[in-house]
């Protein structure tokens, strides 16, 4: 049976190991820094699209109610005038 053998862990293989997590950890929030950055210029264009849509249809709401203000107000002269 062969003996396995032991290598010494020194503390600046210790430091090393620390070091080496530390970059993978920076690394690891760079990359989500990324994949956020992407989602949130993804969502600020979806956001565009339906102010866009809100806007069109609040448009078209504010000129629904205009048209029927003043068919309103023309038949009231209407009737007005009738008396």
């Amino acid at each position: 049976m062969k003996k396995r053998s032991r290598k010494s862990i020194t503390i600046k293989d210790v430091a090393e190991t620390i070091d080496s997590l530390a970059i993978m950890t920076q690394n690891g929030f760079v990359e989500i820094d990324k994949k956020f950055e992407e989602q949130r210029e993804y969502m600020d264009d979806r956001f565009d699209g339906v102010e866009l849509r809100l806007d069109r249809i609040e448009n078209l709401i504010l000129t629904d109610h205009t048209q029927r203000l003043e068919r309103l107000e023309d038949r009231m002269r209407r009737f007005e005038v009738s008396k």
